[in-house]
């Protein structure tokens, strides 16, 4: 039996981590009353989506060293706030501005690779905030399978004959991303090193703690007041309907358009979303989204696609049904029990930038509203398509 702590003991000094947690969450519960939003009824998922923030912290600060930095878990399936594109493998990494870096790996064969230098962040105790710089890795020599490296520094080191970007003032941390559509595409690798780097403890001193907590307690609170403030916005905006956005003080990559939406639906109600097609696309998802705006698991359920899983119907346009039960479309966008939330569209690198609409029509009446050719699945069909959706998404090394 463990004894108890005696009075005066230095674990009583300072404050407890059950009292900082107490506090956060208190925090997050008074946003949530002064919002009026989430409803009571959602408080245990809330609770839930405060832990996932919690969790995502601890990733970007006791686990990212900004003196030797690595790659580790940014959102995306594991934490899925902010509307992760499902195909997309995020990692964060802590910089600063002041330091050299060498960015290398092994190119893979996605559709899209891509680092981008930003502000804000956990480690820094903010929201990942407005991108500074992108680099696409398909623009830099090589072909697929073949090795990269770029190095990332206020100025470029006179014996340096590589490829070489200016490391823009105020950046404290990259986000690679990874996009693959395909099974059988791969994803490619990378890694940073700082060059300038000191001698650094992975013992952390009190002060230093402290600050780490102070900076995860922050970054937590301001995203989950923007995420709620967002969806309010949405629902109070854009109900089962979707609007243009770029997202560009949040991190959007500047050759993406996306459309964003509430949904919320009852038993006997669907949604059709429905969109002409670009001539020429380079990527392009769909995807449901939980009352958070955060992303309802899309391994193993159909909660998202990209534009090589569906096919066009025959008039050239592309339909999706947001239904709680399974209505037999093939292209059903399945809720996983939710009943209201969010939801994205995203067009990479188009032609042009198609609206999509959203519709609400009785379950009843919805074959009605659909063209007769629109594809329906056999019985059996729907399952033997998750388990190679599951084999798809698990092969992916997304920690």
């Amino acid at each position: 039996m463990t004894p108890p702590v005696p009075p005066g003991n230095a674990f009583e000094e300072g404050g407890s981590l059950s009292g900082i947690l107490h506090a956060l969450i208190e925090k997050a519960d008074l946003c949530a009353r002064e919002a009026g939003y989430p409803p009571l009824a959602l408080r245990d998922e809330y609770h839930r989506h405060m832990t996932m923030l919690i969790a995502q912290g601890y990733a970007q600060t006791f686990g990212a060293n900004v003196a030797y930095p690595q790659f580790v878990l940014h959102t995306g399936t594991l934490f899925p706030w902010g509307a992760p594109n499902h195909d997309t493998v995020y990692k964060f990494a802590p910089v600063e501005d002041h330091c050299h870096y060498l960015i290398s790996g092994r190119k893979g064969t996605e559709s899209l690779s891509t680092v981008m230098v930003r502000k804000g962040g956990a480690n820094v105790g903010r929201m990942h905030g407005a991108p500074l710089l992108d680099v696409d890795i398909a623009d830099l020599p090589g072909g697929p399978s073949d090795e990269f490296e770029f190095m990332l520094s206020p100025s470029k080191p006179s014996d340096y004959a590589g490829a070489w970007f200016e490391m823009p003032s105020g950046a404290t941390g990259l986000v690679s991303r990874h996009v693959t559509e395909l099974p059988e595409q791969s994803d490619g690798t990378i890694c940073v090193q700082r060059l300038d780097a000191g001698q650094a403890s992975c013992f952390m001193k009190g002060d230093a703690a402290r600050a780490h907590m102070d900076n995860l307690c922050g970054f937590v609170s301001e995203l989950n007041s923007f995420l709620i403030a967002h969806m309010q916005k949405l629902r109070a905006n854009c109900l089962n309907q979707l609007v243009s956005e770029r997202f560009r003080e949040q991190g959007g990559i500047a050759k993406q358009l996306y459309f964003q939406g509430a949904w919320e639906i009852e038993p006997d109600e669907a949604l059709i979303i429905e969109s002409a097609m670009p001539s020429k696309v380079g990527y392009w998802s769909v995807q449901l989204l939980d009352a958070f705006f955060a992303g309802i698991d899309p391994v193993c359920h159909f909660t998202a696609y990209n534009g090589r899983q569906v096919e066009p119907d025959s008039d050239g346009h592309v339909r999706f049904v947001v239904s709680l039960e399974d209505p037999g479309i093939a292209n059903w966008l399945e809720p996983a029990g939710w009943k209201q939330g969010g939801m994205m569209w995203r067009w990479h690198d188009a032609d042009h930038y198609p609206q999509p609409i959203v519709r609400k029509v009785p379950v009843a009446k919805l074959k009605d509203e659909l063209p007769r050719d629109v594809s329906m699945l056999e019985p059996g069909q729907r399952e033997v398509l998750r388990a190679a959706r599951i084999r798809q998404y698990q092969s992916r090394r997304r920690l």
